[in-house]
């Protein structure tokens, strides 16, 4: 669960429970939780109404959502999901229960986490090595300014590139 859901539900920071798991990305990335909560979650569309309790990792990061379910969560549902159709089914008591997400709402909140995630981006700096007849006189030094919000400053040698990579807010995948 992402720590701006937790808030908007009414919950306080003492009522996680402590955890040192790392959570850890694609990329290798590591985040460490804020703790673990257990609430009880509703999956309805009335009267096919599910309930159970779950247990979230809260985490403080920007994202365009607001709690992810494990798979531990949906097998107890006995849910299926479809990714394309942005639909979830379960089974309840009184049948098939169905879920749906909406394309514009979610296109515009991963848009929006896009945004965010650019703001709290530290510019990446990777070097790159030259071949030998692109290169410098070995006494000279170049400098060269980076266009970022900060107008941080690189020094480049004359055999290495500097490539400083950030992401821009026009950024539309």
């Amino acid at each position: 669960m992402y720590y701006d859901a937790f808030k908007k539900m009414g919950l306080n920071e003492s009522d996680l429970k402590p955890t040192v798991t790392p959570l850890y990305g694609f990329t290798g990335d590591r985040l460490m939780p804020m703790g673990m909560i257990e609430l009880m979650v509703n999956v309805r569309t009335y009267p096919r109404v599910s309930k159970i309790m779950t247990q979230f990792l809260v985490v403080n990061c920007p994202s365009a959502f607001n709690a992810v379910l494990e798979r531990p969560t949906l097998r107890e549902l006995r849910a299926i999901t479809s990714i394309y159709h942005l639909t979830m089914k379960f089974q309840t008591q009184h049948g098939v229960g169905e879920v749906r997400g909406n394309q514009y709402d979610v296109r515009t909140y991963y848009n929006n986490s896009l945004k965010l995630a650019a703001k709290d981006a530290t510019p990446r700096i990777m070097m790159v090595k030259l071949p030998e007849e692109a290169s410098v006189e070995a006494s000279s030094k170049a400098s060269v300014e980076a266009s970022v919000e900060s107008s941080d400053k690189a020094s480049v040698e004359p055999s290495v590139k500097t490539s400083i990579d950030t992401t821009t807010e026009d950024f539309d995948p």
